[in-house]
């Protein structure tokens, strides 16, 4: 026999390494999405700030309505930001290029307007690459947070579920039955059994160290824990 293969009635090894793994990987995960999304926060204020400032200074000026049309949409864009980003931040940076393509060639010039948009357009592109890595960390965070559920899944069963199992005297257990966790029936005068709502049977020590680790029957999979939402008590009835 290989000495790395499992004997039989061997308990299934914890999970704890395993999930502590995956908690360090989710954090990390967590952590660059909080920090990519708290930098594009101070992005945001200053360039409401700005747009609004310059929306104000260049009330009366000879440069025409159109770039004032322009910034009015931007700030109101702006402050719509944290409710729908990051598509919004796309549709910012859009309505920037966009603004600086009618521009070109065109005869609407506004000192303060096209100073405020130039440093939006480099602005709007930092803030889209901040929030487009928040969104990638998001997304590869989502299948380590359902293996950690399915992790959680298979934890060992809740110690109110444990006591309502029913205790079984040796005298009442067929001499030929054995207990399939530890496949012996050693002692079998003197340890108790304890018997699972599917009826199957075991030595108490041998199934408290397996509910220790897990919460299904070791023979049919009954899942305890929906055992005791369904049926409530009577379910652990003999």
């Amino acid at each position: 026999r290989c000495p790395c293969a499992p004997l039989p009635g061997q308990l299934d090894s914890p999970q704890t390494p395993r999930m502590l793994e995956l908690m360090r990987r989710l954090r990390r995960h967590l952590f660059l999405v909080l920090c990519c999304t708290s930098l594009t926060a101070p992005i945001a204020v200053w360039l409401l700030v700005r747009g609004l400032t310059t929306y104000v200074s260049s009330t009366g000026a000879s440069c025409g309505g159109p770039l004032r049309i322009w910034l009015l949409g931007f700030l109101m864009l702006q402050l719509a930001w944290p409710i729908c980003m990051p598509s919004l931040t796309l549709l910012l940076l859009g309505w920037c290029g966009a603004a600086l393509v009618l521009l070109h060639g065109t005869k609407w010039r506004c000192g303060k307007i096209h100073e405020f948009l130039a440093g939006a357009v480099a602005l709007q592109i930092t803030q889209s690459v901040f929030l487009l890595a928040a969104a990638l960390a998001a997304l590869t965070a989502r299948p380590l947070i359902q293996r950690l559920r399915d992790l959680q899944s298979q934890r060992g069963t809740d110690p109110e579920v444990v006591e309502r199992i029913a205790v079984v005297s040796p005298a009442d257990v067929p001499a030929d039955e054995e207990c399939v966790i530890c496949l012996s029936r050693e002692d079998e005068d003197r340890v108790p059994w304890r018997q699972l709502p599917c009826g199957h049977r075991f030595h108490e020590p041998c199934l408290l160290e397996w509910l220790a680790k897990a919460s299904r029957c070791p023979v049919c999979r009954l899942d305890l824990h929906a055992v005791e939402n369904d049926g409530g008590r009577e379910a652990f009835d003999v």
